[in-house]
């Protein structure tokens, strides 16, 4: 048996199927961040994906504001955001959300060009997580600041309605959903 607490991706103890693991897998919940971060880093994923390429996931917040920030510097090869979306163009299953992020204006402009590019722009989902925005901002405000952003800008209201509606769709999309 493999222990919850030794669980990594990379571990060479790591299963080859989840049938022979016999505990719930479930993120180890830790007041640690640092532990916390190495576990739930974007790039530990990579091995998952590849044994498991079918598997759909997505990463919470494109990696939260700060990173998305951190993608404006000379460390961006280290910013999760910029890893969410080297994943999103490796692997035809990985996707991210943003709703959480959406309450620092100052990355608007980073989301739209991140959500204009072909690369990554189809598998950005507007949001998964509301419960978690209302720690910094109500729905109502997020979603039309947002809104009114992204429609100012070209082809604002397709990119609107990808993020929303298509991309969720596909995500979603399943032997036991079809939009």
């Amino acid at each position: 048996m493999i222990k919850p607490a030794s669980f990594c991706p990379h571990a060479s103890n790591w299963p080859k199927s989840y049938d022979t693991v016999d505990f719930p897998l479930k993120k180890n919940i830790t007041k640690n961040a640092l532990f916390c971060d190495y576990f739930s880093h974007p790039y530990n994923y990579a091995r998952v994906l590849e044994v498991y390429p079918d598997l759909k996931i997505c990463f919470a917040h494109a990696g939260d504001d700060p990173e998305i920030k951190k993608a404006r510097t000379v460390e961006s090869h280290e910013s999760w955001f910029t890893q969410i979306k080297y994943l999103i163009e490796t692997y035809p299953n990985v996707y991210t959300d943003i709703s959480f992020t959406l309450s620092e204006k100052d990355i608007f402009e980073d989301l739209y060009e991140a959500i204009a590019d072909s690369r990554y722009g189809h598998r950005i989902l507007f949001g998964t997580d509301y419960f978690m925005t209302l720690m910094k901002k109500k729905e109502k405000p997020l979603v039309n600041d947002f809104r009114r952003f992204l429609y100012s800008k070209p082809d604002g209201d397709k990119l609107w309605y990808a993020i929303t509606v298509k991309n969720p769709e596909t995500y979603l999309e399943s032997a036991f959903y079809k939009p």
